[in-house]
């Protein structure tokens, strides 16, 4: 068995950043996320879910690309949303994220920021760094 560590950090943010991410839609990110890892062989260790995006701390393989597993996570959620015959709401994720890798040693301190998630927003205590979906556009000129 091939021995690896390594440890990211997702975010990614519904379309237009509409607050479409209500409770019943959280229970069902919260239920599917960890299965989608498992089967692309990764390890979620932490999933903060807010009314206009996702974190997930996660540890995926080397054999698999992170936007592999990003896209099947996306994917898989907005399919199961768009079929949802009890959901009369529309429902899309934007087309970026952010990804950052980290150390074992910080994977501690990011649980606990993906998991504070609510409590966090509430008292604007953020790492912009670990907030960032897209880059904001630069002109070269």
């Amino acid at each position: 068995m091939t021995y690896w560590r390594c440890f990211y950090h997702l975010v990614w943010g519904t379309k237009r950043r509409v607050p479409s991410i209500d409770e019943e839609r959280a229970d069902v990110l919260m239920a599917m996320i960890p299965g989608i890892a498992r089967e692309e062989g990764a390890l979620v260790h932490a999933i903060g879910i807010m009314p206009d995006h996702v974190h997930v701390a996660i540890s995926i393989p080397p054999r698999v690309s992170v936007a592999q597993v990003v896209s099947r996570l996306k994917g898989s959620t907005s399919h199961r949303f768009g079929h949802d015959e009890r959901s009369e709401s529309w429902f899309g994720w934007q087309a970026e994220y952010g990804v950052m890798s980290l150390t074992e040693k910080a994977l501690p301190t990011v649980v606990d920021y993906v998991r504070s998630q609510p409590q966090r927003h509430a008292g604007q205590e953020l790492y912009l760094g670990l907030e960032q979906m897209e880059v904001p556009y630069q002109s070269t000129q």
